[in-house]
């Protein structure tokens, strides 16, 4: 539908609700230009023309500052009388509340090991490489065994000879026996026989143990593995000359490996051997078994060590951190607000939205006391049963009227 304005413009009725005051504004302006008095003296057509027109970039502005900021509608009126829709939660007193730790430990091996030989000497070869898997008893590495090659031989000689000896003695002995039966020595001679074979019985046992240690050293010169395990450095190479005891290789255990996390404040005692919990690795959960609680506080940390066995399908290596998350109940009154209800007030406090009996939002100062994800734990001037909005907090201000929608919510916690 449209109508006609004064001066045969076509205005659609729907906006004709809008210009209506400026068509009344254009109309009085032209009046006042109608009734101003002429001066005696002849003007132009020019001048006529410009006295007439005058008022038209007053109307122009008028309509343009119209278009930019337009008047309020009835609707919004309305709205603004009714107040702002907001949404809004019921507050609950709580007594205590439930707050989340999360530690971080390591991913260990269950063993590892410098290896090396027990007996000095030059290293003549290395079996394996870095990365390699090897089984208990696999060689890893060989000494030079020359020189115990040699003492051997020597050992072997002296310990022939040895029996030789032990060989007449006993022969002696025997026949010092016969002669003191038929009283032809003495019986003094006779000890000393005895006592001659007996020292050459000693000797050859001394030459065994002599020869047996030598092949004790060259069996020490083969490196074998102690353990299943997956070689992770090579500390030395052919050729160098290492002392006893001197690291040649680090192995570590190849089955699964194991979670080391140091718990504080009593945490530990929570746990028992067999416990079945859920650890996480890079976001993805880990189920293990609790192995031990050490008996043992660190002195500089004062935190307990929890050792944890992962399952046989964890893709984890040692090195990897892994965290626990552990629940304690605080003995502490408070309040559950949506994280989304905390507005920053003065001095780096933290303050809440409260609607008054006037549906009038009112800001309160809170103590934020923990949080999780979603929600905070507060106290301050809040009362129990109390409505506080809880979400579009930057559309409020102080006094200003508000209108819960959508019903109200309970907050809760955890």
């Amino acid at each position: 539908m449209k109508t006609i304005s004064d001066d045969g413009t076509n205005i659609d009725a729907s906006l004709l609700r809008l210009v209506r005051p400026w068509i009344s504004l254009r109309r009085i302006l032209r009046k006042s230009a109608l009734a101003t008095p002429k001066p005696a003296q002849k003007k132009s057509e020019a001048q006529k023309t410009h006295t007439i027109d005058a008022p038209k970039p007053i109307a122009s502005l008028l309509l343009v500052a119209f278009l930019i900021f337009p008047i309020q509608t009835s609707a919004e009126q309305k709205k603004a009388a009714n107040g702002l829709a907001v949404k809004t939660v019921t507050v609950v007193k709580q007594s205590t509340y439930r707050e989340k730790r999360v530690f971080i430990g390591r991913i260990e091996a269950s063993r590892t090991a410098d290896t090396g030989f027990e007996i000095g000497g030059k290293l003549a070869s290395i079996q394996v490489d870095e990365g390699d898997v090897v089984k208990k008893g696999d060689t890893l590495a060989v000494l030079d065994t020359q020189r115990l090659e040699a003492a051997r031989k020597e050992a072997a000689a002296a310990l022939e000879e040895t029996r030789a000896a032990l060989s007449l003695s006993q022969s002696t002995l025997n026949r010092i026996r016969a002669a003191v039966a038929i009283k032809a020595v003495s019986t003094q001679e006779l000890d000393e026989a005895q006592e001659a074979r007996n020292t050459a019985a000693a000797s050859v046992n001394r030459q065994k143990a002599a020869l047996e240690r030598i092949d004790v050293d060259i069996e020490k010169s083969t490196l074998q593995a102690p353990f299943d395990s997956t070689v992770i450095d090579r500390i030395a190479d052919e050729g160098r000359v290492i002392a006893a005891g001197a690291p040649v290789m680090r192995l570590q255990e190849a089955r699964t490996p194991e979670a080391r996390i140091a718990l504080a404040n009593g945490m530990a005692d929570q746990f028992k051997i067999g416990d079945v919990v859920t650890l996480k690795n890079h976001g993805k959960d880990l189920p293990a078994t609790v192995k031990a609680v050490l008996p043992v506080r660190d002195a500089r940390a004062r935190t307990v060590d929890v050792i944890f066995t992962l399952a046989e399908t964890a893709t984890v290596r040692p090195g990897d951190l892994v965290e626990i998350t552990i629940e304690q109940a605080s003995q502490k009154r408070g309040f559950w607000v949506p994280l989304s209800s905390l507005t920053e007030t003065v001095r780096g406090l933290w303050g809440v939205y409260v609607i008054d009996e006037n549906t009038t939002a009112q800001r309160k100062v809170v103590d934020l006391i923990y949080q999780n994800e979603a929600q905070a734990f507060v106290r301050g001037n809040l009362t129990d049963g109390e409505v506080i909005i809880s979400d579009g907090i930057h559309r409020i201000v102080p006094g200003q009227a508000v209108k819960p929608y959508q019903g109200i919510e309970t907050a809760g916690g955890e």
